[in-house]
């Protein structure tokens, strides 16, 4: 029997996504997997939408917004003991072979832990939305895909991580390094999970013959989600880097703040507290990292 697959969508507000999400993601060419929905709490009818028209998704209402990474949780804790567990976001498309692409590759060697889609932005789909991403220098990220035309990544290949809008994740994997860190509201969430996964052994895969269209922050809004995902980049290098990376990320986001400090107290808003508890949090995160750290010097398998 083939590899069991369970597709989680965690969705806000997003009711207007969720036709092209599902009725894309129901249709495909692979077909052991399950879908379900975790709903955060949305108040424009996107429950009531699903259970009548996608009666086989399974949903799990919340009481809250818990964001992206503790709703995700949410939803991997509620499968049915898959091998694989693929994160979508709502507001995304995909293609009828987009499962079936990337279970393929998954399949070809235990230790591949992570497999991620080709993200193409829905509006203007001759551009990437995100073709994988590199840790550079150990302490930043290179996202390669944002604002390059489609057709120049289009190889299969070795990555350090993939976006969480449309990634598989081996169970066996989650299993040992644990779920998304819920502390990452929006944002950096899936950084952090592939940094860590790097770090214990387990490989990243671009595969771009899985497509997935992404509207791109399609149910999110709110002046201070810049703030936030400055503070969540800080919190994600220094539980992942190793001491001269975060030297170098230190005097980077001191730099960062520091301006944005400046620029708060021009216009006389004082609210850079956040920028502040970041900074201060970095020896505590040093330290919470530490297994992390150490898993990336232990060699589980053959390179």
């Amino acid at each position: 029997m083939d590899p069991k697959a369970s597709i989680v969508i965690v969705n806000w507000n997003g009711k207007h996504y969720l036709d092209a999400c599902l009725s894309s993601a129901s249709n495909q060419t692979y077909k052991n997997f399950e879908i379900i929905m975790v709903d955060n709490a949305s108040t424009d009818g996107s429950v009531e939408y699903v259970q009548e028209k996608y009666p086989s998704v399974k949903i799990i209402e919340t009481k809250d917004n818990l964001g992206f990474a503790k709703g995700c949780n949410v939803g991997i804790r509620a499968s049915n003991m898959p091998d694989y567990i693929v994160a979508l976001s709502n507001d995304t498309r995909v293609e009828s072979n987009w499962l079936e692409e990337l279970v393929k590759v998954a399949e070809t060697d235990e230790r591949i832990g992570i497999c991620g889609s080709k993200l193409i932005l829905m509006d203007t789909p001759n551009i990437y939305n995100s073709a994988g991403f590199f840790i550079i220098w150990n302490a930043f990220i290179y996202d390669r895909g944002p604002g390059k035309k489609v057709g120049r990544y289009e190889k299969l290949e070795r990555v350090d991580g993939v976006c969480a809008a449309s990634a598989l994740y081996r169970k066996k994997m989650l299993d040992e390094i644990g779920l998304f860190d819920e502390r990452f509201f929006f944002g950096h969430d899936d950084v952090d999970l592939s940094w860590r996964a790097k770090n214990a052994g387990w490989k990243a895969m671009y595969v771009p013959t899985s497509v997935c269209y992404h509207k791109m922050l399609g149910s999110v809004k709110g002046k201070k989600l810049h703030d936030q995902s400055n503070i969540d980049a800080v919190w994600v290098i220094s539980k992942n880097s190793n001491l001269l990376g975060m030297a170098g990320i230190a005097v980077y986001y001191f730099a960062g703040m520091m301006k944005a400090i400046v620029w708060k107290s021009f216009r006389k808003d004082k609210d850079y507290k956040p920028f502040w508890n970041a900074l201060k949090a970095i020896p505590d995160e040093w330290k919470k990292g530490r297994p992390y750290r150490e898993g990336r010097r232990i060699k589980l398998h053959d390179e």
